[in-house]
Order: C-alpha cells, then structure tokens, then sequence
C-alpha cells in the first residue's frame, strides 16, 4: 500500500531525494492507518521551493484531502506544523514558534505534542488556540471533528535556555572595572577590559548579563523566536534571561555574523540580542572577523 501511494504522488519544488524521504515516510503513515490507495494522481506543489522540514505533517493532510479519505474542510482555519517519521509519528520541528507567530489571528495552531509549550507562546503575540498532536492519527481526528486536546489557557512555566549569570556583587575588588561594567551597562555601550590573566575581566564580563533589566514578555517571546531558529530551544524551554554569548577568537565569519544560503543559521551577533556578546582575548581575533562586526555596530542591526 505504501508503495501504491508512492506511485500515485509527484512531488515538485523539493530537492529530489528530500522530496523521496518525505513521500516514503508519508506513504508509511498512511498505510499504518489502513487507508485506501489513492484512486487519482496527486502532485504536490510546494512554493517557494525549499525543505520539507516541518512539512511531513500538513502535507500528508492535504493528500488525504485530495484522495477525498478526509472531508472539505476549512483548511485556512488551522496552521499544521510537524515533521513525520514512517510511523506517523509527530516529532519536533527547530523554529516551530517563528512558524506558530506567522499564524493568522484566532487561526488555530495544530504541531507536535513536544513543542506544544514553545508554540504556546504564539499567544502572547495573538488570539489562536494550540492543538498538540502526538501523531498524524490525532491530526486527522481533529479535521473529522472529534474531540481532540486543546493546550490549556493561562501562564506557562518554563525553564529557562540561559543559564543565570554570575552575582555581580559577590565580585570582590576590581572597583574601577566594576564601575565601568556598570556604566556600560545603563548606557548600553560597548565595554574593553583589558589587564593580565586572572584578573577577573572574564567574570565581570559574565555577570553584567545578571544586572541588566529583566527581560518583557515580548522580549521574551523575540528571543525565544531567535534561539528556537537556531535549534537550541529544548521542550518546555524558553529564553527568560538576557543571554551571555562568548565568543572563541577562532570563531569565524558565519559563525559570528550568520550563515547564508540553505539551512541558514543565526550568528552569535544574533543569538546575542538584547544580551551581551563577549569576545574573549580581543587582539587574537582576525582582522576580517572584528572588520566584520563594524556595520552591525553601526546600525544596530545585522
């Protein structure tokens, strides 16, 4: 049966083994459940052409719809979110919450039961609900009207993704570099520290995360938005603190600004938004590295 759905459907706008991987994991789940082979040719279109990562879920939905398994429905009510494995099986997408803030007021969200607490926070920024669903089983009983698990309403309590800084009063001495830290820190300017080995500039550096403003819930909700892109939010995560990012001096280009092309990934310039960016052993760094950072300076922005 599997096979049979495999030879009804053509993928375009995938790279050709992604678009393979993702037609044999929905074939899988679809036999699984006992569905019918699909009496008509299907093609599925996806615009702009890119990954299907995060796609397996929505995708395997929009089949059934075609091959008349499911009932018309109002498919703009619902965003779907979540990869798939042969099983049917929902397993978690990294950036689910920028892909859950680009749902529509009062359009309900449905993803992965594993990142049902990340996307939550969509409802910060709007009116929507949130449908966890633990496999593409779940997902289809939702489409049929059948009572399926909305996420509770009301405040979530997450683990912070940022570990909490060093206590800025607990450093003894060093009065004039403490002075300054705390300068820069109500200014929001650039900070240097130099001096020998040992002489604490790494740990004060650390510890002015710690006495910065706490961080709004929109601000929150942004940098969650950031770290989650990046792949470093973990279920039931959250960024609730300002981040401290240190930087090696081996560090490069991408790494520090940000990469290009597929599977973009944020810099530490990014991942240091609203926090501080600490470049470790300054002079060590290269030219290109440190000339790099000048328009990011500049215009705040990167």
């Amino acid at each position: 049966t599997a096979a049979a759905w495999t030879r009804a459907v053509s993928v375009v706008g995938m790279p050709a083994a992604e678009a393979t991987q993702l037609l044999t994991r929905i074939a899988c789940a679809l036999a699984k459940l006992g569905h019918p082979v699909c009496p008509v040719k299907i093609v599925l279109n996806f615009h702009p052409a890119g990954s299907g990562d995060g796609l397996a879920l929505p995708a395997a939905l929009a089949l059934m719809q075609a091959a008349g398994i499911l009932p018309a429905c109002e498919t703009g009510d619902y965003l779907f979110i979540g990869a798939m494995d042969v099983h049917g099986e929902c397993r978690s997408v990294r950036g689910s919450l920028p892909l859950a803030l680009a749902a529509k007021d009062h359009q309900a969200i449905v993803c992965p039961a594993a990142d049902a607490k990340q996307v939550s926070l969509a409802k910060a920024v709007r009116s929507c609900s949130v449908y966890p669903v633990a496999d593409l089983e779940t997902a289809v009983r939702l489409l049929r009207g059948e009572d399926v698990t909305e996420m509770p309403g009301g405040t979530v309590q997450f683990e912070s993704a940022v570990p909490k800084a060093p206590d800025f009063a607990s450093i003894k001495g060093q009065h004039k570099a403490k002075r300054a830290a705390e300068i820069s820190a109500a200014a929001n300017m650039s900070l240097l520290l130099a001096g020998p080995c040992g002489s604490g500039k790494s740990m004060i550096s650390s510890a002015i995360a710690g006495i910065l403003p706490s961080l709004t819930n929109s601000e929150k909700v942004e940098l969650t938005r950031i770290w989650s892109a990046a792949g470093l939010i973990e279920d039931g995560q959250a960024v609730t603190r300002r981040p401290f990012r240190a930087v090696h001096h081996s560090c490069t280009i991408p790494a520090l600004i940000g990469g290009s092309g597929r599977g973009i990934q944020p810099g530490e310039v990014t991942l240091a938004h609203l926090g501080v960016l600490f470049l470790d052993e300054l002079p060590q760094f290269k030219p290109q590295t440190l000339d790099a950072l000048r328009q990011p300076l500049e215009d705040g922005k990167v």
